[in-house]
């Protein structure tokens, strides 16, 4: 079974011009409490990066982690989803590129990756 991640992208283009994401740079905090393959070794974490306001519509997800700022309360910050014969895996931060500095964001995406490849039971 195959895995897909979809990471935050900081800037949209068009027409030859970035434009600004809305949503403004706060301090997010990574609450890292559930019992998957991808969460082995995460632990919690705070960076600074978008806090996204995202409904989530489907009712099969499982969270991975959660994600708090002041202004914009609890979040699910990553989530796995069966999807026919695969799994998506969404992860809302990562739209700084110091998120990616982080090393226990940095540890979920490397067991992403190994996820994605099979290495799992």
């Amino acid at each position: 079974m195959g895995a897909v991640l979809l990471i935050g992208i900081p800037l949209v283009f068009r027409s030859r011009s970035y434009l600004r994401s809305p949503y403004p740079i706060i301090c997010i905090t990574g609450s890292t409490s559930q019992d998957h393959p991808l969460m082995e070794g995460v632990t919690d974490f705070t960076v600074r990066d978008e806090h996204y306001n995202c409904e989530i519509v489907a009712k099969d997800i499982q969270a991975l982690f959660t994600t708090h700022s002041a202004t914009g309360g609890d979040r699910v910050g990553a989530y796995i989803r069966k999807v026919g014969a695969g799994e998506v895996i969404v992860s809302m931060p990562g739209h700084l590129v110091s998120v990616f500095e982080e090393p226990s964001y940095r540890r979920f995406l490397l067991n992403v990756l190994a996820y994605g490849g099979g290495e799992h039971s």
